[in-house]
């Protein structure tokens, strides 16, 4: 009652038949205290997450059943720890479809198999549309907003992956506006930077200045163009631009003054150049004054010499 099992008679104290008798007690003892020692210690190491081998000695009756349950409970916590280590294998891997048989199992070991599939189903399944969703913004589809229902965690990924595809339309719909502008010939039009945020609002200011700089020759190109066309060659570029020198501005000399420097040496063409008439007002022609008369030479006074004494 004490629970002594390890506790015998002894029968050297006794002789005869009841020296028999505590004897066969002492045996009966053993052939029922053994198996039981033998699963006690089977199921402290199971406890104890130490599976053991299956049990391979011989019982017979009631304690060969008990012998066939531990090996099926070995068997079965065996199976259960294969499962876990080839999903672990699966996911170091990146096998994430990898799921494992829960046919193989039973009872409430079925339903721990179950529960790790159904774990994993819902935290790969968002992880899948987030990867979709990247693979298909980084080939240029950008894919339509999520509308699913997540949980917790789930629902931050699904409203970054949200904002993510709202930032990339904007960037899209204000590169094709440009594009719309320059081909309708809307150069001053621009894209609106203070939509955008981070490097995106960096490549949407790139764009706008790199416009400015591209669009402020051919203006002021424009501009002197018109000028000479309506023939006032005193028209120059003022811009200072960097990297290739236009055509249209080899000095900073305006034409007229060129041309001084060019014909001032030739007379006969300064006055004929149109740059002198543009720079300066037209001049009254004055007619040759008339000059006075002179005696012929032979009919001068001799004048007196300062040799000739007065």
């Amino acid at each position: 009652m004490e629970g002594r099992l390890a506790t015998r008679a002894d029968a050297s104290k006794h002789q005869g038949d009841f020296r028999k008798v505590v004897a066969g007690v002492n045996d009966t003892l053993d052939a029922v205290i053994g198996p039981l020692n033998v699963a006690a210690r089977y199921v402290d190491q199971i406890s104890k997450g130490q599976i053991p081998e299956k049990i391979t000695a011989s019982y017979a009756g009631d304690f060969n059943t008990i012998k066939e349950n531990l090996n099926r409970c070995v068997d079965a916590v065996n199976r259960l720890v294969t499962d876990a280590g080839m999903l672990a294998q699966a996911g170091v891997e990146g096998r994430l479809a990898t799921r494992a048989d829960a046919s193989r199992h039973e009872g409430d070991f079925k339903k721990v198999v179950e529960g790790v599939n159904k774990t994993l189903d819902a935290v790969i399944g968002p992880l899948n549309v987030a990867a979709k969703y990247v693979d298909e913004i980084s080939r240029g589809a950008i894919p339509q907003k999520i509308t699913d229902s997540y949980a917790g965690d789930f629902n931050t990924i699904k409203n970054n992956l949200n904002t993510c595809i709202d930032a990339v339309n904007r960037l899209v719909s204000d590169a094709g506006t440009l594009v719309d502008a320059a081909v309708a010939g809307r150069l001053a039009t621009r894209a609106d930077a203070s939509k955008h945020q981070g490097d995106f609002k960096k490549v949407v200011d790139g764009v706008n200045q790199t416009l400015d700089a591209v669009l402020a020759p051919i203006t002021e190109s424009a501009g002197v163009l018109e000028k000479l066309s309506q023939r006032d060659l005193r028209a120059g570029w003022a811009a200072a631009t960097r990297g290739t020198t236009p055509r249209s501005r080899t000095r900073s000399t305006p034409p007229a003054r060129r041309c001084w420097r060019r014909c001032r040496r030739w007379p006969r063409r300064w006055s004929r150049c149109r740059a002198r008439r543009s720079r300066s007002p037209p001049r009254r022609r004055r007619w040759p004054r008339a000059r006075p008369s002179r005696p012929p030479r032979w009919r001068r006074p001799a004048r007196p010499s300062s040799r000739c004494s007065p």
